[in-house]
């Protein structure tokens, strides 16, 4: 059987709730951040219900309940680092899920070995930390996130094409996913005498002339035609219990500017340079100014309907988008378009939601979950190398959720170290270079990963 059974992860205790040290109140400099580490994680994982979609045309929709166990570890380092050094704000997930149909599961798939193995397709997904907020939930009791964004490799082991399994495989053997994976734990409960470890996750493989944009920095390119999935795209969301599709929002519901938002980087060198050995260092946030707006909703690929939302963020003018660090000086960032395949270089594929009811875990009540892509130019003010080293555009990829105020479960961001601060009704989080198994050029002297959280 692919998943083990039995796990209990109710005597392991919580992380100590408190920020992750990112906010330091000035930018760019060295932080050691805290979060959940592996070595605090359930050491058999957890277990949870789930959901895999393959969504036709933004409409059509074939669902799967699944189990799903989720694993932690350290990350394995990269290769091209003398040392194999992690970077400081890096974990490797490994992810088990199985179709639950008797007698005999449809399919299963998983992205990991355990312990995971670098450079090895499917070994495991890539997780970059993003940030950590708190919940209180109808009783009183505190629970902690800590979201993540991933990405990785799924190797399938068994399933029909062109659904659950996309054409692709057959090119590729292995299928692309990114997403996040936010991870729970709830105070002590002295009713019970447990803690309570959950996670809940979102994984796309997005739609064929997304995933497999025949352009030639895109390294698994395909035309427009099969195996290239156009019109198809696939996803896993854990826990269970979701409706796919179901009460899509208005277009002006994705709209932002709040001064909640945030950009922080890890810049890593490869080689020595500007006399540094190779490392990878976590740098403190900046704060951010984000204003999106949405533009139009319509479907991928030229295709009628609409689950993709289109939106504008405008870069270079007085009250555009921005890094503001040191204050008073701003440093902008925009989406620019990809066209045909992302007309306003920025498009959240709108997955469905969690419904307000009981079976519900309380934390997801109501939220709306999207999938992000997009294409930004932004130079990292944090990288000290020169221009002509540095990278100005970005593929970004990234997740949203968005709360519904009536229920009463938006999250609380940290207004400290130790303390909660304003509510937010939205969490989008994005990226760029969230794996770096495949998307290093050798010989680069460094990277940087850029990472903007926007809430309002």
């Amino acid at each position: 059987m692919l998943l083990c059974e039995g796990l209990n992860a109710q005597g392991t205790p919580c992380p100590g709730r408190n920020d992750d040290n990112f906010n330091t109140g000035t930018c760019c400099s060295n932080v050691t951040p805290d979060y959940v580490f592996p070595a605090e994680f359930p050491p058999n994982g957890i277990m949870n219900s789930g959901s895999y979609a393959c969504i036709e045309n933004c409409e059509s929709v074939t669902s799967f309940d699944t189990t799903v166990l989720l694993q932690m570890f350290p990350h394995p380092g990269v290769n091209v680092f003398s040392n194999g050094q992690p970077a400081c704000d890096e974990v490797a997930f490994v992810l088990q899920v199985q179709e639950t149909s008797t007698p005999v599961p449809a399919f299963s798939f998983s992205v990991g070995t355990n312990p995971p193995v670098n450079n090895v397709r499917g070994s495991f997904l890539s997780g970059k930390y993003m940030r950590t907020w708190v919940t209180i939930d109808g009783d009183g009791f505190v629970h902690q996130f800590w979201r993540f964004l991933v990405s990785g490799d799924a190797v399938w082991q068994s399933g029909a094409r062109p659904c659950p399994i996309p054409l692709c495989v057959s090119t590729f053997q292995v299928m692309s996913m990114h997403g996040h994976i936010d991870i729970e734990c709830t105070a002590f409960n002295p009713h019970l005498g447990e803690y309570g470890w959950s996670f809940n996750t979102q994984l796309t493989h997005y739609d064929g002339c997304l995933s497999h944009i025949n352009i030639p920095q895109n390294p698994r390119n395909l035309p427009p035609s099969p195996p290239r999935h156009d019109g198809m795209s696939y996803h896993f969301v854990a826990p269970g219990g979701f409706s796919w599709l179901a009460n899509p929002p208005a277009a002006s519901d994705l709209n932002t500017a709040s001064n909640l938002d945030a950009l922080r980087s890890t810049v890593s060198h490869i080689t020595t340079t500007m006399g540094q050995p190779p490392l990878q260092v976590c740098q403190s946030e900046a704060a951010l100014r984000a204003v999106g707006l949405a533009v139009s909703v319509t479907c991928a690929c030229g295709l009628p309907g609409g689950t993709y939302y289109n939106q504008s963020w405008p870069g270079g003018g007085p009250n555009d988008n921005a890094a503001l660090c040191p204050l008073g000086v701003e440093y902008p960032w925009s989406a620019f378009p990809l066209v045909p395949e992302i007309p306003t270089g920025f498009v959240q594929q709108y997955l469905g939601e969690y419904p307000p009811s009981v079976g519900v875990p309380y934390v997801l009540r109501g939220v709306r979950i999207f999938s992000v892509i997009g294409t930004v130019n932004y130079e990292d003010f944090c990288d000290k190398r020169p221009l002509t080293q540095k990278e100005t555009t970005h593929v970004i990829f990234g997740s949203n959720h968005i709360y519904d105020p009536e229920r009463q479960n938006e999250p609380m961001l940290f207004a400290s170290f130790t303390t909660f601060g304003p509510s937010t009704d939205m969490l989008l989080d994005f990226g760029n270079n969230v794996t770096d198994i495949d998307g290093l050029l050798a010989g680069e002297p460094g990277w940087t990963n850029i990472l903007w959280m926007i809430s309002r």
